[in-house]
């Protein structure tokens, strides 16, 4: 997936249901934080995305996306990605983490917490250091740069997937 393709899968779901509070969860967060062309082929490699509600307590927003943009719907077979809607609880998190999302959009225009237009995306993600040790992201040792033992300062070129893609 790159960030034109998380993009359109943003604006869906939001419009899905009327909720543009979105949180990216998983392997393709890292698209709100490197550009496609810093990343290792393998972490852009998933077709899947993991869509959040910040305010689904009940998990019907993520089970209505799920079957409207999810695996198999029409959109996958449009579009060749889908969204698959999970809870915020999917995520082991530590306290305090909604302090440290990235906020990410397309466009300069778009904001958080504003009305989705069709060109605007806009969603959150967890911040590469937060989500590395407890997601699919793990450092590749051996690297000839200053920080190779401290994976969240690592360049995105130095990541790769623990986890092979979906």
């Amino acid at each position: 997936m790159n960030r034109e393709q998380l993009a359109h899968v943003l604006r869906a779901a939001s419009g899905i249901v009327d909720d543009p509070d979105i949180l990216v969860i998983g392997s393709q967060s890292l698209l709100a934080s490197y550009d496609e062309d810093e990343l290792p082929l393998a972490a852009t490699a998933s077709m899947e995305v993991d869509l959040a509600y910040f305010d689904d307590p009940d998990d019907l927003k993520a089970d209505t996306v799920d079957g409207a943009i999810g695996e198999l719907s029409p959109f996958h077979q449009s579009f060749g990605f889908y969204a698959q809607g999970v809870s915020v609880r999917t995520a082991v998190l530590p306290d305090g983490w909604r302090n440290r999302v990235v906020h990410w959009s397309n466009k300069p225009c778009c904001t958080h917490n504003s009305s989705i237009s069709a060109h605007c995306a806009a969603g959150s993600t967890l911040s590469p250091p937060r989500w590395t040790p407890a997601s699919r992201a793990s450092y590749i040792p051996g690297s000839t740069h200053s920080n190779n033992n401290n994976p969240t300062t690592a360049p995105a070129s130095h990541l790769k997937l623990s986890h092979a893609p979906h």
